[in-house]
């Protein structure tokens, strides 16, 4: 199942001016204006906040986590 890997805007920092947002590598020579991502270090206490959420929201669309038949395997990918 998917996780969140801490891939966020980073125009959030700006909602969130402590958080530690770094700008993403620019990916495959994409031009700076394509590339307006961040990465939310997983230290950061906003990423088990968003992580947490991401998961509630999953779970609420696609089906309960406490079911037997339900994987508990989470993949978050950074490519960082």
């Amino acid at each position: 199942m998917p996780a969140f890997a801490g891939h966020v805007p980073l125009a959030l920092a700006g909602v969130f001016p402590d958080a530690n947002i770094t700008r993403s590598p620019y990916w495959a020579g994409m031009p700076e204006e394509y590339t307006q991502d961040g990465f939310l270090e997983p230290t950061d206490p906003l990423f088990d906040q968003i992580q947490r959420s991401f998961l509630r929201i999953y779970n609420a669309t696609m089906g309960g986590l406490g079911a037997p038949d339900t994987p508990h395997l989470f993949n978050a990918d950074s490519y960082k």
